[in-house]
């Protein structure tokens, strides 16, 4: 393959305040969240959940965040 046709997909910056203002997320949508947790985001019908990220002290992955609580986690 071509080097020049690899490509990758940029998503969106957003910090964590920023994400949980977003006005209906779809089911699908991905963001990077730069702050927090940082990693790609994906909205769920059970709210956002964390695809890939890093937190401070620890590696996580397929994290369900409570939006009604910004910052906490819960384990689904």
């Amino acid at each position: 393959m071509d080097q020049n046709q690899l490509r990758g997909i940029l998503l969106p910056n957003f910090t964590e305040a920023e994400k949980l203002e977003i006005d209906s997320p779809k089911i699908g949508e991905m963001i990077w969240q730069t702050d927090g947790i940082q990693g790609v985001h994906v909205y769920s019908q059970d709210g956002w959940i964390i695809l890939y990220g890093l937190h401070p002290y620890q590696f996580v992955t397929t994290e369900y965040i409570d939006a009604n609580y910004p910052g906490s986690a819960l384990e689904k």
